[in-house]
């Protein structure tokens, strides 16, 4: 016995309903995460251009802090401009020229003395370097970018003038870092002169750092903090923080010594300087 009603048609409403209510919300997740997503990237591109800004204002002002003419960078000389401007800016081009020489008389040196090095002319003398330290102006601690120890300023030495001694192919790097000719027993000292007023924090530290052809990230080796006695009878007062030590070290080895506050360092040559010299 069959039956001849007629199938409701409430049953398949009520599945189609379901259907599109469920893509609709599936869209409207699809909205959400999406407009979640250009929300993030909105923000992301703002910080950046924010940062990217807030890096060139600082760029600007250590020049500014620093006494660096970087006006000349972008003078016309040809143009009518006052005389002390013109004065700042040919002793700009002056140190600039200086400066290229020196490089260019560094690597010629080096390249001299690695070509001795490949050919194993280091017998005569045993190798050492004394370097002082480069004038106030030329350390440039405000328009470098340290990385590697960001909180600490690494003092730039002079090869061409003043207390600079060299034997034995050990020399100073381009990036003025000590390089180590051979493997063997070193002594390596240091001596920082430095600065300390009244109401500043009374204490100074100096690093002394080795990077390796292995391993390039600096590895410390010594570090010497020294606390002056501040006198009240003086606002100003100078001191020396030194150390000395032996360390084996191998052919390829670069030497660098940092401080904590560079601008409490003075850099005359008898009394801020680096070096290193080969026991065995």
């Amino acid at each position: 016995m069959t039956s001849n009603l007629p199938i409701s048609p409430n049953y398949s409403q009520l599945d189609e309903n379901k259907s599109e209510n469920k893509n609709a919300k599936g869209q409207y997740i699809f909205f959400l995460i999406l407009i979640l997503l250009l929300g993030t990237e909105t923000f992301i591109t703002a910080f950046l251009l924010y940062d990217f800004s807030e890096d060139i204002h600082r760029t600007r002002e250590s020049g500014r802090d620093g006494g660096y003419p970087i006006h000349c960078l972008s003078t016309d000389v040809t143009l009518p401009a006052d005389q002390a401007g013109i004065a700042s800016c040919d002793l700009l081009n002056q140190e600039l020229k200086q400066t290229a020489r020196q490089r260019l008389l560094l690597d010629i040196q080096n390249y001299v003395l690695g070509a001795l090095e490949e050919h194993n002319i280091t017998e005569v003398f045993k190798p050492a370097v004394h370097v002082g330290a480069k004038q106030e102006l030329k350390q440039y601690q405000r328009l470098q970018k340290n990385d590697e120890t960001p909180a600490l300023d690494r003092i730039q030495w002079d090869n061409m003038n003043g207390q600079f001694s060299q034997e034995g192919l050990m020399r100073l790097s381009p990036e003025g870092e000590i390089a180590v000719p051979h493997d063997g027993i070193y002594f390596v000292f240091s001596q920082v002169n430095f600065e300390t007023q009244i109401g500043q924090n009374m204490h100074f530290t100096q690093y002394l750092y080795k990077r390796t052809a292995s391993y390039p990230r600096p590895v410390m080796l010594a570090k010497a903090v020294v606390t002056p006695c501040v006198s009240v009878r003086s606002d100003v007062q100078l001191y020396s923080n030194h150390q000395g030590a032996l360390f084996r070290l191998e052919k390829g080895d670069r030497l660098s010594l940092y401080v904590l506050n560079i601008s409490a360092v003075r850099f005359p040559q008898e009394s801020t300087y680096f070096g290193a010299f080969m026991i065995n």
